[in-house]
């Protein structure tokens, strides 16, 4: 896994059908094989009449994922992995990582990935998210000139656990490799389902089964398994209850987290903390039409210490009132300038910040804690915690 510093805290997955699941990442926000089309029929360029058949939509378009820094693509030459919308969907990201090969048809922001070959990505905050590319095989040995090749991924940071994204991988030989180099491994996103065609290789599973799901977690030593592309889509031959049965005969079923969002699931946490990540962004930014967007207009308020702008304030009128006087004081310069961490329970999200002012002579430069209260996609409530709230206190003056 990442460096022995590594954290135990559970990163953010969301698995919204077939292979597509967003991570959040050391700030960074990474897609996987991004497929939003709706129900259909794709032909597939093999002689005969097949198709690839998606039985259910997407509970989430492109749009609704808000901003993204890369997308993980396994492979791009099979729709299952990378539909139109999808496709459509890529010009939008700053990077997309892939195979090779891959990189050479798609172009543009492409950034093909070999086996064991790594890139790095600057988090937020300062430092940096390596992403390496692993092995995978799309089906038995040999399969490669007609399934085509496939890529999986590792995201390790110095101070994170580590996420592995298998991508449409069949070979338990490779998992071993994979184990070599990086167990124990704190996420593994499985793709699963055991997907088989009858006119391919003799039926042979094109990628992992629910059992060998298990083996590979077991291999692997994931403290998590998050399943992923093992339905929505009509080559599957398992599902759900195999997955659950497999990894509880295998003595494993308190490391599954399925992660799912369906349709109409609006309990969603990861929606709260993308709310809270587009306020901080907005903040950042000046964004005063956003910030109103955001904040209910009875927002409560809750500013610490005993400094001028301390106490209680209720509603935008009051708070914008506050923030300009914040502005006005701090000579333009009060700004948080680090967004550590966000991390949701509930309607509340935690955000671990760093914020920095100058106000003539005197700075200030702390962390902080802020708390949100989202309740119906909106700020009803804040929080503030300062690191050294003597310091800001004596900063803002009374």
């Amino acid at each position: 896994m990442s460096g022995a510093s590594a954290t135990r805290e559970k990163i953010p997955v969301r698995v919204y059908g077939g292979p597509t699941t967003l991570i959040e990442y050391g700030g960074l926000r990474f897609v996987t094989d991004p497929t939003f089309d709706p129900p259909g029929e794709y032909p597939m360029p093999l002689p005969g009449d097949h198709k690839l058949v998606k039985t259910t939509p997407c509970p989430v378009t492109a749009a609704d994922l808000g901003p993204v820094d890369a997308v993980l693509l396994s492979h791009d030459e099979h729709d299952d992995n990378l539909d139109n919308a999808g496709r459509a969907f890529l010009p939008e990201v700053p990077v997309v990582f892939t195979t090779v090969s891959g990189a050479g048809r798609l172009g543009g922001n492409a950034h093909g990935l070999a086996f064991w070959q790594s890139a790095e990505l600057k988090r937020p905050d300062g430092g940096t998210v390596t992403v390496t590319g692993l092995p995978a095989r799309h089906g038995p040995e040999g399969c490669e000139p007609i399934s085509g090749d496939v890529v999986g991924f590792m995201l390790t940071s110095d101070d994170l656990p580590s996420v592995y994204v298998s991508g449409d991988n069949a070979a338990l030989e490779h998992v071993k490799e994979i184990a070599e180099k990086f167990a124990p491994v704190d996420t593994a996103i499985l793709f699963l389902g055991g997907a088989r065609m009858a006119f391919a290789f003799e039926g042979a599973l094109l990628t992992l089964d629910s059992a060998l799901g298990a083996e590979a977690a077991r291999i692997l030593g994931a403290r998590r398994v998050v399943p992923a592309h093992y339905d929505s889509w009509a080559h599957f031959t398992e599902g759900r209850n195999e997955i659950e049965a497999a990894f509880t005969e295998a003595g494993l079923a308190d490391h599954l987290d399925l992660a799912r969002q369906t349709n109409g699931d609006s309990s969603m946490t990861s929606t709260n903390i993308d709310i809270a990540r587009t306020y901080f962004q907005a903040v950042q930014n000046g964004d005063m039409a956003t910030l109103s967007n955001l904040l209910d207009p009875g927002i409560v308020w809750h500013q610490p210490g005993t400094n001028q702008f301390s106490g209680h304030h209720k509603g935008q009128d009051a708070v914008f009132g506050m923030l300009g006087q914040m502005m006005e004081t701090s000579q333009g310069t009060f700004a948080i300038d680090k967004i550590h961490t966000l991390m949701d329970n509930g309607d509340l999200v935690a955000a671990h910040i760093h914020f920095t002012g100058r106000r003539g002579d005197t700075t200030m430069a702390m962390d902080g804690v802020d708390l949100l209260r989202i309740q119906n996609g909106k700020i009803t409530e804040m929080w503030l915690f300062s690191g050294d709230q003597t310091a800001e206190d004596a900063f803002w003056g009374r």
